[in-house]
């Protein structure tokens, strides 16, 4: 059974929560189907951190074809079990990965430090099941998020982003993972290295700030209790039903 298959609140279903229950139930029902700039960033992603299952997951098609032409189908039937990866994007991938190499932070934190790549956490807390996966955990208790972007610059990477996609409250749950699965006590720092898809495949690293997954802290274990509620009574609300003046 794969990671996602298994039970437990993950990270992303809490971001989904957030918003609220009626959208969690949904697209837990529902799962969105991935774009193409999100299957790419999944494909970069397993080059950089899963490289042994790359060959085994990806097949690079060579040819000039479109998805619907033959050449395309029967390499495809060829490969059947593999995602299939175009050459220019295959060549993107490598890019991507030289300059990883050459950044002498983005290398360190994502190729040659000691630590273990595509962790899983599972805990139970507030009599709720909980999961997580992290892309890299050091062992220096730094949890490091490896994310393909379009602009990967401060002002487009910044503090309003990271809020409004959720990624303070994700780190806030994996910090709680780590501490429930581990017993340590000291924080985990959360950092993304962040990667444009195009080149020159630029790269810049950010650290969440401690303060701000604080207080996400204390709303995720208000979205605990709101889990919990909706289990029980299998009752998943959307909005409030009363006027909210703006």
């Amino acid at each position: 059974m794969n990671y996602r298959d298994k039970p437990g609140l993950s990270g992303t279903q809490l971001v989904q929560l957030d918003r609220s229950p009626a959208h969690y139930n949904y697209l837990t029902q529902n799962p969105i189907e991935p774009t193409p700039a999100m299957e790419f960033g999944t494909a970069a992603h397993t080059m950089v951190l899963e490289t042994a299952f790359f060959n085994t997951r990806y097949a690079v098609f060579k040819g000039e074809g479109t998805r619907a032409s033959k050449e395309y189908k029967e390499f495809a039937l060829q490969n059947q079990g593999k995602s299939i990866l175009k050459q220019d994007d295959y060549d993107r991938i490598l890019g991507m990965v030289t300059e990883l190499e050459r950044h002498g932070l983005a290398r360190e934190l994502l190729l040659h430090s000691t630590g273990k790549n595509e962790h899983e956490l599972y805990w139970q807390e507030a009599n709720v099941t909980c999961k997580g996966k992290l892309d890299r955990y050091l062992d220096s208790n730094v949890v490091v998020d490896y994310k393909t972007a379009h602009d990967a610059s401060p002002s487009s990477f910044n503090s309003y982003k990271a809020k409004s996609m959720g990624y303070y409250l994700q780190a806030a749950h994996y910090q709680a993972g780590i501490r429930a699965t581990t017993g340590t006590i000291a924080v985990p720092a959360f950092v993304f290295v962040v990667q444009e898809t195009e080149a020159p495949f630029a790269i810049q690293v950010y650290e969440l700030d401690q303060m701000s997954i604080d207080r996400a802290h204390e709303r995720r274990l208000q979205l605990l209790e709101v889990y919990k509620m909706c289990l029980d009574s299998g009752v998943w609300n959307g909005y409030q039903e009363e006027v909210i003046k703006l």
